[in-house]
């Protein structure tokens, strides 16, 4: 049988269905979603500490970032990034706050210029 996240796990009177699929294709499990009760689980936050950077000789501009008033940083993070600027970005903001899209709006914006 596969293995399954160890944040869930099977209720004690899970009743699943264990479906074999065709040799060919390998198996496969049918687990039904309420037969699993999920605990969960605290976001851990990482810290960047900038001495790990500053100690190896990095020249390192530390930049706080201001969430809009719906809890995104984008609009700030854009103001703040050169584009003509050939540099490495550290974004260390919290889950869910918009970085991927706005990395994704900075790659579409260099892509343009090329």
């Amino acid at each position: 049988m596969g293995l399954l996240d160890p944040v869930v796990s099977p209720s004690k009177d899970a009743n699943t269905e264990i479906v074999e699929g065709v040799a060919e294709f390998g198996e496969y499990y049918s687990l039904l979603a309420k037969d699993f009760i999920v605990n969960s689980k605290e976001i851990e936050y990482k810290s960047v500490d900038i001495e790990t950077f500053t100690k190896d000789g990095y020249n390192v501009v530390y930049e706080k970032v201001v969430p809009d008033e719906k809890g995104f940083v984008k609009s700030d993070l854009l103001s703040k990034i050169n584009l003509e600027e050939s540099n490495t970005v550290v974004i260390n903001v919290a889950t869910g706050s918009g970085k991927t899209t706005t990395v994704y709006e900075i790659i579409e914006e260099i892509i343009k210029r090329e």
